[in-house]
């Protein structure tokens, strides 16, 4: 079977190597720690699903799923935002993203579920 792959857009580091420890065994992960790192791994590779995170050093992850929508790349988007704001996550819906998780304490470990969910329902 062909492994999942995932691009994880995040700015923070620990949240990277807790996500990529907790999920890199049942998931194929590269990772961009900025919006325009991730565009271009975006032109050169396709991915399954990009996790995108809301606060980014170059722009915000609304910019970075508008440009993912203009381009045309049809992976599949969970945002995700440390932000528990109702109209943050319906504004994400909205321009295309197909699931919205607020990252509280061990995050990650409901992120495979909503992984599997987001891929495969």
């Amino acid at each position: 079977m062909v492994p999942v792959t995932i691009l994880m857009v995040d700015d923070n580091p620990e949240h990277i190597a807790l996500c990529k420890e907790y999920l890199s065994d049942r998931f194929d992960i590269s990772t961009a720690m900025s919006v325009g790192e991730a565009i271009h791994k975006l032109d050169d590779e396709i991915y399954d699903l990009v996790i995108l995170d809301y606060d980014l050093p170059d722009g915000t992850g609304m910019d970075l799923l508008r440009k993912i929508k203009e381009m045309g790349v049809e992976s599949k988007v969970i945002f995700v935002s440390g932000h528990d704001d109702l109209d943050l996550s319906f504004q994400a819906l909205k321009l295309g993203a197909n699931d919205f998780v607020v990252k509280t304490f061990k995050y990650y470990i409901q992120l495979e579920e909503r992984i599997l969910e987001t891929l495969y329902d």
